[in-house]
Parts: C-alpha cells; sequence; structure tokens
C-alpha cells in the first residue's frame, strides 16, 4: 500500500490519472473516499491525489496534539515524495483550511485552489456541537454512532427527507473499515479550535474558488462571503438549498464547478 512518512505521522494516499497534479484534501473525521464519486471523471485530464489526513483512515494518529499547520506539511511532504512541484488543490471543510494554510506557506507550489465548504476561522455553532460529540466519544459512544451525529448536521432538511439515500449513507458508514480513532477526532478537533486564517487570507493570490452551501449549518455562508471577499483573485459559488456536504446533496454540480474552474 502507498504511504509516506511525513514528520511523527505515517500517511496514506493514493494516485490516479495523468495530467496536471490536483490534490484533494478531505474534511474533518473523513478519510479519501469522500473524493470516490469524482476521482473517475477528474483522473481522465488531471493526476488525482488524495490521502487520508493524520489521525484518520488508515494514516496513523500521532499521540502528540497536532495544528492545521502540521496538516499543511503532510501536503507538502506528500508533494515532495511524489516529485510534484506545483499542484492545484482542492479543499473541503477542514480540508479547506489546509488548502489555505499550505497557499500562504508554500504560494509557490499552489496553481489554482479550490475551497468547498470553507471558512476563515471555527464558528461557534460546529466548535460546539464538536465539543459535544467529543464528550460522546469520551464516554463511550462508537465512531459509527459519532459520524451519524455528524450526518445530522451536515445535510439539509430536504435531504433527510430521502429515507432511501440517507439508508445507503448509514450502511457506507457502518460499512467503513477504517473508522476514526478517538485520539485521532480528539487531535483534528484540537487543530481547528486553533484555526484562524483572518490574518493572512487577503494575502493569498493564487486564483480561487470558492464553492458554498446556501444552508450549511455546520459552517454558514457567511464564512464562505468573508473568503471570497478577502481573497483577493477569487470566485463564489453558492448552491441553492443543501447543506455542508455539498459532496454528498450535489455532487454533479460540484464536478462541474471544479471542471470549469481546472480548465
Amino acid at each position: 500500500m502507498p504511504y509516506i512518512n511525513s514528520n511523527n505521522s505515517k500517511l496514506y494516499y493514493e494516485k490516479t490519472g495523468n495530467g496536471p497534479p490536483l490534490i484533494l484534501i478531505s474534511g474533518f473525521t473523513t478519510n479519501h473516499h469522500v473524493w470516490d464519486f469524482f476521482i473517475q471523471t477528474l483522473s481522465l485530464k488531471y493526476t488525482t491525489i488524495t490521502f487520508d489526513n493524520r489521525g484518520c483512515g488508515q494514516s496513523s494518529t500521532p499521540k502528540e496534539p497536532f495544528s492545521i499547520e502540521d496538516m499543511a506539511h503532510d501536503v507538502k511532504n506528500l508533494m515532495e515524495s511524489l516529485g510534484i512541484k506545483k499542484a492545484s488543490i482542492l479543499g473541503s471543510s477542514m480540508g479547506g483550511a489546509i488548502a489555505m494554510t499550505f497557499t500562504h506557506l508554500f504560494p509557490e507550489r499552489v496553481a489554482k485552489l479550490i475551497l468547498v465548504s470553507a471558512f476563515p476561522k471555527k464558528n461557534a455553532i460546529g466548535t460546539f456541537f464538536f465539543e459535544i460529540l467529543l464528550k460522546l466519544f469520551e464516554s463511550g459512544a462508537s465512531g459509527y454512532l459519532i459520524r451519524e451525529c455528524i450526518l445530522s448536521l451536515c445535510l439539509s432538511e430536504k435531504f433527510l427527507q430521502k429515507k432511501e439515500a440517507v439508508k445507503r449513507l448509514k450502511g457506507l458508514i457502518e460499512e467503513e473499515p477504517h473508522p476514526q480513532p478517538l485520539l485521532g477526532f480528539k487531535n483534528q478537533l484540537e487543530a481547528l479550535r486553533h484555526f484562524d486564517a483572518t490574518d493572512f487570507i487577503e494575502k493569498i493570490q493564487a486564483k480561487t474558488l470558492v464553492i458554498a452551501a446556501e444552508k450549511d449549518l455546520l459552517t454558514p455562508l457567511e464564512g464562505s462571503k468573508v473568503l471570497a471577499e478577502k481573497i483577493p483573485k477569487s470566485t463564489l459559488k453558492i448552491i441553492p438549498d443543501i447543506g455542508h456536504a455539498i459532496n454528498i446533496e450535489k455532487p454533479e454540480v460540484l464536478l462541474g464547478y471544479i471542471l470549469e474552474f481546472l480548465s
């Protein structure tokens, strides 16, 4: 299996396709499988690299706390291991925080930047919700139950009424062979608590696409609007009537925006 060593972590990654490199960064508690729908199409034009963030999936979980900046360095180390000097970077939710931080730290390595359901700093709603989940996790709740709870805030009312679709999602959660461990959840949450990009987002010079969900409860639309206002070369796309998990509710629309922007 393909792994790289990055500081005190072992990172699992997958590389598919040919063409200009595109690195896709997943969000809090999720692994590289969130991009499965997109890879088949994107890899026809691009070399796609997906990976599991430290503390999740098949990557290792360091005992020591880590930061969003540490995770941005993981992206740099992954690029160096694969011999990639420059790539387009796509980050969703916490992956957007990693992508922005990476772009700030290593601007010469970024061709284009795509931020999906992203935020300039963690908001009170998300922090409060995840701290409650952490207490449940620490009290013995299973990782599967925690991920089901997360879905409840990531999906719109309209989508949650689709019983068969929700049932399929729950099935995927229950079948996940690499559920996130408690320590990984705790350390990723701690990294998010300290994330704040407000001092550097205006310095991002990469051409940027900000994609937001109109009815996002977890990272409200206002945060994406701030990003689009502050990042100089940015464009904002708002998808109506859906929640935080754009990749689940409107994957075809998200894919279309990605392809249009990259081309």
